[in-house]
């Protein structure tokens, strides 16, 4: 007997699958920054259409990439540029974490390199 992915099933798997090559997460880490983690043969089956992601589950991994849940469904018509890489979006998270006056200091330092001074 041949297994009949959802259409639906199958958009949201693909774009899973984009959203963690676009974050260079593997899919065993994937699956182990969600709050029940599961098996990287799970999300593979996710990515594949294979099985149905629950609502839930979507937002957690929305989450975990920090993206909208709304990146995953179909006939949405939003943007998410610029998507930010895994070392972008590790320095953003550290810059969030600092205070005014150090975030500052920060930016003016990477003027600063950037014009070569």
């Amino acid at each position: 007997m041949q297994h009949i992915t959802n259409p639906v099933n199958a958009y949201i798997g693909a774009r899973l699958r984009q959203a963690r090559l676009m974050r260079d997460i593997s899919q065993k880490e994937l699956g182990q920054r969600i709050k029940k983690p599961i098996s990287f043969q799970q999300v593979q089956k996710y990515e594949h259409g294979i099985n149905r992601i629950s609502v839930v589950l979507l937002q957690e991994f929305a989450d975990a990439m920090r993206l909208p849940m709304g990146f995953f469904l179909p006939d949405q018509d939003i943007e998410f540029e610029p998507v930010l890489n895994k070392r972008e979006a590790e320095l953003l998270e550290h810059f969030h974490g600092m205070n005014a006056k150090a975030q500052e200091a920060l930016i003016a330092l990477l003027k600063n390199t950037r014009r070569g001074g």
